[in-house]
């Protein structure tokens, strides 16, 4: 947690996922590049904003116009 209303996290895409894949696909096209760890994996690093959270579920914005949610499992 950074503060009472953001959380940082960092998500792991495999490589040779199909996000892996476009992602090194896309790079060149953007511009942009990815971190990635020592197994060539992309990492994503942010920092966002919590829309709401509850015992079970926590809901943050994911870059623009979208909303990612994480679900407590039951046991």
């Amino acid at each position: 947690m950074k503060s009472e209303d953001e959380i940082e996290y960092e998500m792991v895409i495999p490589k040779k996922s199909r996000q892996g894949k476009l992602i090194v696909a896309t790079q060149k096209m953007i511009n942009r590049k990815w971190e990635k760890d020592k197994k060539g994996n992309s990492l994503d690093k942010s920092i966002s904003k919590i829309i709401s959270i509850s015992e079970f579920e926590m809901k943050i914005e994911y870059k623009k116009d979208y909303v990612m949610i994480f679900k407590k499992q039951s046991e």
